[in-house]
């Protein structure tokens, strides 16, 4: 009875092998599963071997060169012929180029059903030491003789992610030198993102601006992501979870890291002129929301597959959204930025937006052709994962060398405002030296004038001095000659405060009290009957021009002289203070005093016209306050800064 069952089996296989034309899986390490491999579902993921053996009539055909499942964790079975044509014994490696599936093992059957060989179950939490060869993916190392041909049979469950399986055949040899290859191209991929991390790092330390190390960080999550999504942290570390990550995990979190620097280096790359915009900042804000929300949303989903209904299925679509909506977004502001019309410089063809558009337009369109081929409308593997490393690698170039042309663009910046500075300094160091030649020119101006001030002083004390002294010495006899000598004292007197004036170089306050009080004691001695007293209430460092000694050494001089000839007077006091910038000097007496309103407008009064016109003089003012029997009292004020 068996035999019969057997029979019809055996016919119904061969006929469907026939019917869609099933042929040898080739041995040459491509993806040719349309044509070549057939599958079948197995709901119930009990299927064994003997049982997929005998439903062979239930398989499918692969429409695809690689096989694409949308169920994740549901199991399914390929089988594909294999035929060694060699007349010579031959080695061959079955390797599905994907390391994240849950599980999959390989069965290798006669023509008959009998089985050769087979692999153990391998997943991407086995270790590297229970696979067959160091290597990250699912491998089945098998031999057949010369003209053998024998069937291949894959069971595989997925994970996370779509159910990929990428199916290649290699012989021996094929399989060395493609996984050399292999190693080669991520070798110099990894270098040369290595190479750029340090060069970003080194711009980074030297200019410190963040904006190089953003760049360092975008080309460190991006190396995370493609090694990680090639399976070779499986290898490196030999363990299937870092910590709180797995594995499996580390691709998905170096995409979003990636995706966040990205944005967080468009924010400070592209966006300072136009950060201002409200809008532009809620869209920003928008977009970086996404990645949050789209990693939130597949670790979830990964966690709990079996929620039913639509709460599972918002979730599951909530990754997909989100990832698009933000991509869009950001490629709609980049695009925006590129061609809105701006001042020059930022208009030119090398500016950071259009610049930025070009990077990430190569990784773009790898990401829109693996949406397209995911769906089977375009058939090519490279465009996965060797394709998404070169496109990476041409935007980080590309990006470079923006950041170069950005790093020229500010050194020209820095040396432009160096030359600027630079003549700025010089102007600056003109001036100063003008200034100085100015105050030079100006001291020996003062110099000469004081060694003029000098000459004059000598000559009047020299020559008119003399004279005087002369005249005076020589005019001891009658009243007029006395009259002469009483003169000519005083007008030596007279000359010799002008050369004390004139001959001071710097005069204070402290050097006219003191001539002041030498003068008061002259006139005491002259005059016994009447009293002097001097009072000064001002620092005594006070400095006195030339100018302001002399008048108000005058105007005290007058208002003494007035005291003793017309008031009759027997006290003067002089009082000095020095006030609210002013220097008020008074002399009082207590002499008869006078009308000042009764005095004749047609006589000439030159003693206090000789008071108005010296406080004039000091840009200041004079005043007299007397009255019948109640003394005078002569003022003069004049400000110290004038």
């Amino acid at each position: 009875m068996r035999r019969p069952i057997f029979f019809c089996l055996l016919v119904i296989r061969l006929a469907t092998s026939v019917l869609y034309a099933q042929t040898p899986l080739p041995a040459d390490g491509s993806f040719s599963a349309k044509g070549h491999v057939e599958y079948l579902a197995d709901s119930s993921g009990r299927l064994g071997i003997a049982e997929v053996w005998r439903d062979s009539a239930r398989f499918r055909p692969v429409i695809a060169d690689v096989p694409q499942f949308g169920a994740r964790r549901q199991a399914h079975w390929l089988c594909a012929r294999v035929v060694n044509a060699e007349a010579r014994q031959q080695s061959f490696t079955a390797e599905i180029d994907y390391p994240f599936l849950e599980s999959s093992q390989f069965y290798l059957l006669t023509d008959k059903g009998q089985p050769l060989t087979r692999s153990e179950p391998l997943g991407w939490q086995t270790p590297t030491k229970s696979r067959p060869l160091t290597h990250q993916n699912p491998l089945f190392l098998f031999t057949l003789a010369p003209g053998q041909t024998a069937w291949l049979y894959v069971r595989v469950r997925g994970g996370k992610m779509r159910l990929t399986v990428p199916l290649r055949l290699h012989t021996a040899d094929g399989f060395v030198l493609a996984d050399r290859q292999q190693r080669l191209f991520w070798d110099s991929t990894t270098g040369a993102l290595a190479v750029m991390l340090l060069l970003s790092l080194f711009l980074f330390m030297l200019l410190r601006d963040r904006v190089y190390g953003i760049y360092g960080l975008y080309v460190l999550a991006t190396w995370v992501y493609l090694s990680g999504n090639e399976g070779y942290w499986l290898v490196w570390l030999d363990r299937p979870h870092y910590g709180p990550i797995s594995a499996i995990d580390l691709p998905i979190v170096g995409m979003y890291g990636a995706m966040l620097a990205s944005f967080w280096l468009i924010r400070t790359y592209i966006f300072p002129p136009v950060i201002h915009y409200t809008w532009l900042r809620w869209l920003y804000r928008i977009a970086i929301i996404g990645p949050f929300v789209s990693l939130g949303a597949l670790l979830a989903s990964a966690a709990d597959t079996t929620l039913p209904g639509w709460p599972g299925a918002v979730i599951r679509a909530l990754e997909p959204v989100c990832y698009m909506l933000t991509m869009l977004i950001m490629v709609s502001l980049l695009v925006y930025l590129a061609l809105r019309r701006v001042v020059p410089p930022e208009s030119a063809a090398t500016g950071p937006a259009r610049l930025y558009l070009l990077a990430v337009s190569p990784p773009i369109l790898q990401v829109i052709l693996g949406f397209l081929r995911e769906r089977n409308l375009i058939a090519d593997q490279f465009i996965n994962r060797e394709g998404a490393s070169l496109t990476s690698l041409l935007e980080f170039l590309i990006l470079i060398g923006a950041l170069g042309y950005r790093y020229k663009l500010m050194a020209d910046d820095r040396r432009q405002l160096a030359r600027e500075t630079s003549w700025q300094r010089q102007q600056l160091l003109e001036s100063q030296l003008k200034a100085q030649q100015q105050e030079l020119h100006a001291a020996q101006a003062q110099l000469r004038l004081q060694e003029e001030k000098e000459r004059i002083a000598r000559d009047l004390h020299d020559h008119v001095g003399a004279q005087l002294s002369i005249i005076a010495a020589n005019s001891p006899g009658s009243n007029g000659t006395a009259l002469i000598g009483d003169y000519a004292r005083e007008a030596i007197q007279s000359l010799r405060d002008t050369v004390w004036a004139i001959d001071q170089s710097v005069l204070t306050l402290a050097n006219f009290q003191a001539k002041l009080q030498q003068y008061l004691n002259r006139q005491q001695q002259l005059h016994p009957t009447c009293t002097y007293r001097l009072e000064v209430e001002a620092p005594v460092g006070q400095p006195l021009s030339s100018a302001q000694a002399l008048n108000l050494f005058r105007q005290v001089q007058e208002g003494v002289h007035n005291a003793l000839k017309y008031a009759e007077a027997t006290e003067v006091m002089v009082h000095c203070e020095v006030t609210a910038g002013q220097l008020i000097l008074s002399v009082s007496d207590n002499g008869i005093g006078f009308d000042a309103s009764a005095l004749p407008t047609n006589e000439p009064h030159y003693g206090l016209r000789n008071l108005e016109r010296r406080a004039t003089e000091l840009h200041g003012q004079s005043r007299i306050q007397t009255a019948p029997g109640q003394g005078t009292r002569i003022e003069v004020i004049i400000p110290l800064t004038a």
